[in-house]
């Protein structure tokens, strides 16, 4: 079962701001980005190895082509990855005060697997936050529904459908396959 999340929450802007990027100064509007070469500039992160085309996950079990998504898409995908490193790290004494278990390779690697199904159909989490639960929770809006997804350290991945209106949890489960979480959060999005 997903728990509470804690205090500290990454929320990944969409709104029009500039982000300074490896000495670029990009400006991360979502209906338009401009890149000035971005994508080069996250090469070497901690979450994976980059290159133009492709993402190698540090487990080395899988090579995924950005090529098959747009620029947006990648730029995006990237941008969360980031976001997931600066929350683990951010939250790191936290959790570790409550004696909360970082998340650990699994959920961390998983958890990219999740982002880039995604990112293939253009949806992107709304926050990113380790959780309390151990291991890594992703937050998506839809009008007056949260959905929370948490990836865990043992292995197993479950969800939430919070109904903020009534303040009320509508829905939850344990999903078993990419396919199913995929499926699971674009049928909360067509909703």
């Amino acid at each position: 079962m997903i728990g509470i999340l804690s205090n500290i929450d990454i929320e990944l802007e969409v709104k029009p701001k500039m982000e300074l990027v490896s000495s670029y100064l990009i400006d991360v509007n979502y209906e338009e980005v401009k890149h000035n070469s971005a994508q080069i500039q996250f090469e070497n992160m901690v979450t994976g190895i980059y290159s133009n085309n492709d993402i190698q996950y540090s487990d080395n079990s899988e090579l995924y082509s950005l090529s098959k998504l747009s620029n947006d898409q990648s730029y995006f995908l990237k941008l969360a990855f980031e976001k997931m490193d600066k929350t683990i790290s951010l939250e790191h004494d936290y959790l570790i005060l409550e004696n909360v278990e970082l998340p650990n390779e699994y959920s961390k690697e998983y958890s990219k697997k999740v982002l880039y199904q995604l990112a293939l159909r253009s949806i992107f989490p709304g926050k990113i936050s380790a959780s309390i639960e151990e291991g890594i929770c992703f937050k998506f809006k839809n009008k007056n529904f949260i959905f929370y997804l948490e990836v865990y350290n043992d292995e197993s991945v479950s969800y939430i459908i919070e109904d903020t209106f009534i303040k009320s949890i509508v829905e939850f489960n344990e999903l078993t396959s990419l396919e199913i979480i995929t499926d699971k959060v674009m049928a909360f999005y067509n909703s």
